[in-house]
């Protein structure tokens, strides 16, 4: 029996943790040398071969080689690490949205390819190797949506070099300053945010104490995760949670009025195809164009009713905060 404290689907690299588990178990009953790296680049061949998610290594390297109170800085191609040192009245606060993935069905690999595309087009190995000025003199000559993916990656990769100077010289400030701008990155160019991601990350991001706020993962749901003040956490996780459980619970219950209400035009359809075809169909109606377009405009109205009760917890938490 297998247990752990990582939620799954959560962009909290839950499968990553559970095969670096299996892993160091086996080699403690084996009575093997633990080697993590190479455990991790094992356990990232099991990933992309066996499972088909063609995954990287960061996850399965955070998982063997992560120490608490230090982030770790690695480069994914010379698998150089770095342990890089929290400071102490500094807090990362894990934002469970509630919601899951799955990222084999998800456009993970989609964007892996476009990436390759880029780097394929500018004849680079990877586009580490590319500048962004070389990038932004050739935007006209790519395909929009293959410019966005190669202008996040090429960025990304110098937030996090400018993320790491900033903890280290002290400037939480600045730190939290790359967080939201790499929240926007993963929003509008990469486009692996969600609604729910892009709402607890803002409400986050505005709080007192809060240097920054974003998405973390794989995307299209899960957590997001802030940079906090330590001493400043309690009272907006508190407020936090409570709002958005509310959510949530309103978001599922206004799905089950939308299945039920949609139920007889999907009864109607099946009837058609049975009819047409001579077999008789079971119909998801998530692949339903006309039930998301239903689905998404109930879900607006309490995405916009949520976002200005919102606003007004964050406005109270302002006035707390000043009063004490």
């Amino acid at each position: 029996m297998a247990a752990g404290n990582v939620p799954i689907g959560a962009g909290l690299s839950s499968s990553a943790a559970f095969e670096l588990a299996i892993a160091r178990a086996f080699t403690s009953v084996g009575n093997w040398e633990w080697q993590p790296l190479e455990m991790a680049r094992f356990c990232q061949r099991a990933e992309n071969e066996w499972v088909g998610m063609n995954c990287g290594i960061m996850d399965q390297t955070i998982s063997a080689l992560g120490q608490a109170g230090n982030a770790l800085f690695l480069d994914c191609r010379s698998l150089e690490t770095r342990q890089v040192r929290m400071p102490d009245n500094l807090q990362i606060a894990v934002m469970d949205t509630g919601t899951r993935h799955e990222l084999v069905d998800s456009a993970y690999n989609e964007r892996r390819l476009q990436c390759e595309k880029a780097a394929a087009f500018f004849e680079v190995k990877a586009l580490r190797d590319l500048s962004l000025e070389n990038l932004l003199s050739s935007e006209k000559e790519l395909d929009p949506v293959v410019f966005r993916r190669a202008r996040h990656v090429v960025k990304e990769n110098q937030r996090v070099l400018s993320f790491i100077k900033a903890l280290e010289s002290g400037n939480p400030e600045k730190a939290g300053e790359l967080m939201n701008e790499s929240h926007q990155s993963l929003r509008d160019d990469f486009e692996v945010s969600s609604e729910a991601l892009d709402l607890i990350s803002e409400c986050a991001r505005e709080s007192p104490g809060c240097y920054g706020a974003r998405m973390t993962g794989g995307g299209f749901a899960g957590c997001g995760v802030a940079l906090v003040d330590q001493s400043r956490s309690a009272e907006f996780s508190k407020e936090l949670e409570k709002i958005f459980a509310q959510y949530l619970e309103e978001r599922q219950q206004l799905k089950e009025n939308v299945d039920r209400q949609y139920a007889p035009k999907l009864q109607q359809k099946e009837e058609e195809l049975a009819r047409r075809t001579g077999a008789r169909v079971r119909l998801d109606p998530s692949n339903d164009p006309e039930y998301a377009q239903l689905l998404r405009q109930q879900l607006n109205l309490i995405e916009d009713r949520y976002g200005q009760v919102l606003q007004q917890v964050k406005d109270e938490l302002i006035l707390m905060y000043k009063s004490s």
